[in-house]
C-alpha cells in the first residue's frame, strides 16, 4: 500500500532548511570562495562565455547571451520572475547548442517551481540540465530539484528514488542532512 505523499508546506520548509545550510557552509570558505560564490550566476556564466555559438546561432539579433543574462539577472534582482523566466527562454531559444542555455535550464526551473509553483515544467526543465550536462557545474542543484520538484507533485516514490540518487552521488552536499531527514520522513509515512 503507498503511504499519503507528505503535505507539500513540510517539504517546502525542508527544502528551505537546506537552502539555509548550504548559505551557513559558504560562510565557512575563505574570503575568495565566498567572493567568487556570491557572484550571481548570470554574471558568472557571461563572464566565462563557455561555449561559442555555431553557426546556426549567429543571428542578427542584438542581444548577446552576456547581453540577455545580465537582463535575467537585473529582473531575479528586482523579483521579476516572468521577466527573467522570458529571458533565460530567450537564451535557450536564441543559443541552444551553448552551455549557457543548458545553464540556465536550472535558474529557470527554479523560478517555474519556487516562483510559478509549475512542478511538472521544473521537473522536465531540471532533467533536460541532466540529460545534457549530468556531471555539469549545476548537476547537484539540478538533482535537488528534482526532488523538490517530485515532492511538490506528491509523487513520493519517486521522491524518495531521487533522493537516494541524490545521497548516493553527492553525501556531503549542504543539501545532503535534509535530503536524508526527508528520505526518512517519507519511509516513515510508507510503513505507517
Amino acid at each position: 500500500m503507498q503511504a499519503e505523499p507528505l503535505p507539500l508546506a513540510g517539504a517546502e520548509d525542508e527544502y528551505s532548511l537546506a537552502r539555509q545550510s548550504r548559505d551557513s557552509a559558504l560562510k565557512t570558505r575563505s574570503a575568495a570562495e565566498r567572493s567568487a560564490a556570491a557572484q550571481p550566476v548570470e554574471e558568472n556564466i557571461a563572464r566565462e562565455s563557455l561555449t561559442p555559438p555555431d553557426d546556426n546561432e549567429l543571428n542578427t539579433s542584438a542581444q548577446s547571451v552576456e547581453d540577455i543574462l545580465r537582463e535575467a539577472g537585473s529582473c531575479r534582482a528586482n523579483r521579476d520572475w516572468s521577466c527573467s523566466a522570458h529571458a533565460y527562454e530567450r537564451v535557450i531559444e536564441m543559443y541552444p547548442s551553448s552551455a549557457e542555455a543548458a545553464m540556465v535550464l536550472v535558474l529557470l526551473a527554479q523560478i517555474e517551481l519556487d516562483n510559478f509553483h509549475r512542478p511538472t515544467k521544473a521537473l522536465d526543465l531540471y532533467q533536460s540540465y541532466r540529460q545534457k550536462m549530468p556531471h555539469g557545474p549545476l548537476a547537484e542543484e539540478a538533482l535537488y530539484g528534482i526532488c523538490k520538484a517530485w515532492a511538490a507533485l506528491g509523487e513520493s516514490l519517486e521522491e524518495s528514488r531521487a533522493l537516494s540518487e541524490f545521497l548516493a552521488l553527492y553525501p556531503n552536499s549542504a543539501y545532503a542532512s535534509n535530503a536524508r531527514r526527508r528520505l526518512l520522513k517519507i519511509t516513515d509515512n510508507q510503513r505507517q
